[in-house]
């Protein structure tokens, strides 16, 4: 468990240093300073902490259920160093947003338009509380659904699950044309914002839509679909 995860678990329920102190038999002062980003922890003491940490999720809590941080997300895929930089820059100049605006950039993410300001707007939330505005401010390459305020990463499909999908996008395509219907069939990854919530974005593996005003744009679908299918 990297501290990124433990400091999300921390904020995500409430849970006091002293708590996390008794739980793990760390000293508060050590973890006071490893959650606060101030000292990397020896190996013993990081598996102390993962360990209690893990005891105080909730079962069937979103953590439980897989959601993630925003931190957790740029670690998972490499751009670690766009949070070292965020923490350095922001120390250096209060300003840093500002600055990096007038020119200043990290490069080699995979996005090479993602910068300090797109991180910035993550400053200060916490799981439960991102948008749809964060959603969009994620890295290109970074695949997620929004529920409820919570990140779920999407794994990449197996070969088996697309086959099975690909037969039935053909079968129902095939079935609304012979009936000359006006509905459309879509497939994942595409957006759909149900109920034009601020916090639920989600990308069902197929979906039919049948009233052309929800479509938002090229992307994306504001409300509920006629009908949905996931491929488990």
């Amino acid at each position: 468990m990297n501290i990124e995860t433990m400091i999300a678990i921390k904020k995500e329920f409430s849970i006091s240093y002293s708590a996390i102190s008794e739980a793990s038999g760390v000293p508060i002062s050590t973890v006071q300073k490893v959650l606060g980003g101030i000292t990397k922890p020896r190996n013993s003491t990081a598996e102390a902490l993962a360990k209690a940490l893990t005891g105080f999720i909730k079962q069937g809590s979103p953590r439980w259920m897989g959601a993630v941080s925003f931190e957790e997300l740029l670690i998972s895929h490499d751009y670690n160093y766009i949070l070292d930089s965020l923490r350095n820059y922001k120390t250096a100049d209060s300003d840093y947003v500002v600055n990096e605006k007038r020119g200043f950039n990290v490069s080699g993410s995979h996005d090479n338009n993602y910068g300090l300001s797109n991180a910035a707007g993550f400053e200060n939330k916490s799981s439960g509380e991102y948008e749809v505005s964060d959603y969009e401010n994620l890295p290109e390459d970074i695949r997620v659904e929004l529920i409820d305020g919570y990140f779920y990463e999407m794994e990449a499909p197996t070969k088996k699950h697309q086959v099975v999908l690909q037969e039935i996008l053909i079968q129902l395509t095939s079935q609304i044309r012979k009936n000359k219907g006006g509905c459309k069939v879509y497939m994942a990854p595409s957006d759909v914002q149900l109920d034009e919530s601020n916090k639920t974005i989600v990308q069902p593996d197929l979906f039919i839509l049948c009233n052309k005003d929800m479509i938002k744009n090229s992307r994306r679908t504001v409300g509920a679909p006629e009908f949905v299918i996931e491929v488990l």
